[in-house]
C-alpha cells in the first residue's frame, strides 16, 4: 500500500509538472503576443531586407479583435509566409526586401477575408534599418450573418448620443493601442448611460489587457447583470476568472457561455484548460476535441498540444504523438518546437514496435 501511494503521488506530480510546462509555454507565447504582434519566425531571414509590415485587425464595429487570427503575407519573390495576430489584433512581418506584398487576414466563417497591398521600394543603402509600413484591416461580415451587425447597430441606436460618442472615442483609443484612455472614455459612457452593456463589456476587455483582473471582473459582472443573455461578457468573464485562478467559478461561467453559444471554439478551449486545472482530464479532452472540430485558430492549435498531454498521461502514446505532430504541422515555427519534438521522440520510444 505504501509503495502504491508513492506511485500515485509520483504520477500526480508528473501530471502537474507536464501540464505546468504546457501552461508556461502557452503563457509565454501569449505575453509576447500581447506586446507587439507575433513574428512568424524570429530566426527566419524573411525576404532578405530590412523593412517591416505591421498592422492591426478590427471588427466591423471598429473595435480591435480580441483573439489571434491567421495572417498571410504573399509576394511574387518571397512566396507565402503565414503568421498570426496577437490577442489585440496586432501583427508584424519583418526583414522584408523591396517588392509588392499582399496581407490577407482569415477571420473564420462569419467574415470575408480582409486584404491590403503594400509596396516596398526602399533605396539601396548600407547599414541602418528599413522603413515600417503600417496597415489597418477592418473585417466585414458575410451576407448570411449581416443581421448580427444590424442587431449591434440597433443596440447602439438605443444609447443616448453623448454616451455613444464616448464609446466610439474609446474604440478609437483602442485602435491606437491606448487602453487607459479607452477605459476613461468608457467610464464616461456608463456614467452617461448606466445600462450600457456594450461599454461595460469593452471596459472589461480593456482592463484585462492592462492586467487589472479585479477591475475587469467587476466591469464584466455589471455587463452580465444588464443582459444575462449576451454571449461576449459571459465568455470574457469566464476567461478572467480562469486567469484569476478561480477555476470552479471559471468552469461555471464558461459553461454558461457555452449554453448561450455552443459553437464557440474559444469557450470550449478555455473550459478545457479549466478542467485540466481541476484535474478532470476526461472532460477536458471532450472540450478540446470539440474546439478542434469547430475550426482552426491559434487558440485551437493549442488544443492539439493539450490533447497530446492528456493522451500522454493516459498512456495512449500513439494518440499523443498524433496530436503533438498535428500541432507542429499547424505551428511549425513555435518557440518550443524542439522540446515538443523531443517529447514525441520519447513517446515513440515507449510505443511497441510494429511488425512488418
Amino acid at each position: 500500500m505504501f509503495w502504491q501511494s508513492l506511485q500515485t503521488i509520483s504520477v500526480r506530480r508528473a501530471i502537474v509538472v507536464f501540464f505546468a510546462f504546457l501552461f508556461a509555454l502557452v503563457g509565454a507565447l501569449a505575453t509576447q503576443a500581447q506586446m507587439s504582434g507575433i513574428d512568424p519566425d524570429p530566426g527566419d531571414r524573411g525576404s532578405g531586407g530590412r523593412s517591416t509590415i505591421q498592422g492591426r485587425v478590427f471588427f466591423p464595429s471598429g473595435r480591435s479583435v480580441d483573439q489571434r487570427l491567421k495572417v498571410t503575407l504573399t509576394s511574387v519573390g518571397a512566396g507565402e509566409v503565414v503568421g498570426y495576430s496577437d490577442d489585440s489584433g496586432a501583427f508584424s512581418f519583418r526583414r522584408l526586401a523591396n517588392g509588392t506584398y499582399t496581407v490577407v487576414v482569415d477571420a473564420g466563417k462569419d467574415y470575408l477575408p480582409a486584404r491590403e497591398t503594400v509596396v516596398i521600394a526602399e533605396p539601396t543603402r548600407r547599414g541602418g534599418s528599413g522603413s515600417v509600413f503600417t496597415v489597418q484591416l477592418q473585417l466585414q461580415l458575410k451576407g448570411n450573418v449581416a443581421n448580427k451587425a444590424a442587431l449591434l447597430d440597433a443596440a447602439l441606436a438605443a444609447v443616448p448620443k453623448p454616451a455613444r460618442d464616448e464609446y466610439q472615442k474609446a474604440l478609437q483609443a483602442e485602435r491606437e493601442g491606448d487602453s487607459r484612455k479607452a477605459v476613461d472614455h468608457l467610464k464616461n459612457a456608463v456614467n452617461l448611460f448606466p445600462e450600457f452593456m456594450l461599454a461595460y463589456n469593452e471596459m472589461g476587455a480593456q482592463y484585462f489587457r492592462l492586467g487589472q483582473l479585479d477591475d475587469a471582473a467587476e466591469a464584466l459582472t455589471r455587463a452580465i447583470k444588464i443582459d444575462s443573455t449576451a454571449f461576449s461578457p459571459q465568455l470574457n468573464y469566464g476567461i478572467v476568472l480562469f486567469y484569476k485562478n478561480q477555476y470552479q467559478e471559471a468552469n461555471a461561467q464558461l459553461t454558461r457561455s457555452i449554453e448561450i453559444n455552443e459553437t464557440s471554439a474559444r469557450a470550449h478551449f478555455f473550459r478545457g484548460r479549466t478542467f485540466i486545472r481541476l484535474n478532470n482530464l476526461a472532460i477536458a479532452e471532450k472540450d478540446f476535441l470539440r474546439a478542434v472540430a469547430l475550426g482552426e485558430s491559434p487558440d485551437i492549435n493549442e488544443a492539439h498540444r493539450f490533447l497530446g498531454g492528456i493522451y500522454r498521461e493516459q498512456g495512449n502514446y500513439p494518440r499523443a504523438v498524433e496530436e503533438l505532430e498535428s500541432y507542429l504541422k499547424l505551428v511549425p515555427n513555435t518557440k518550443d518546437a524542439d522540446q515538443i519534438r523531443q517529447i514525441i521522440k520519447e513517446l515513440r520510444g515507449k510505443m511497441p514496435a510494429t511488425r512488418n
